[in-house]
């Protein structure tokens, strides 16, 4: 287990699925990919974004919310084009925990392993 592993609050779960972040001004957004996910932050991919902002918003579709999903994220680090973030909001656990659950197919598909949460 790595140094970094261990200091997660919670784990992570490859997702690779699409995302868009927007600034909290509303005034600028961009398309990202959710490389992974877990009940208090997510690993995404953003191009051609020198530096994501502190604090956006982070939208997803999920099973579990039909309208999809919008977190507050603060941005933990970035490197090139790869990106930490925590989420900031209240009911993360639930909204994201649900999304991986009812996802279960497709997380099963990309890593060939069944969903344990």
């Amino acid at each position: 287990m790595s140094a970094l592993s261990d200091k997660r609050a919670s784990a992570r779960v490859r997702v690779n699925m699409p995302g868009r972040i927007v600034v909290t001004s509303l005034d600028a957004a961009r398309d990202c990919v959710i490389r992974d996910l877990s009940a208090h932050g997510a690993n995404l991919q953003v191009r051609d974004w020198a530096e994501v902002p502190l604090e956006f918003y982070l939208l997803f579709q999920s099973l579990a919310h039909p309208g999809g999903v919008r977190r507050t994220c603060q941005r933990r680090w970035q490197v090139g084009d790869v990106v930490g973030v925590q989420f900031i909001d209240a009911a993360v656990d639930v909204a994201v925990r649900n999304t991986l659950a009812d996802d279960t197919d497709l997380y099963a598909r990309l890593t060939g392993l069944p969903l344990k949460i």
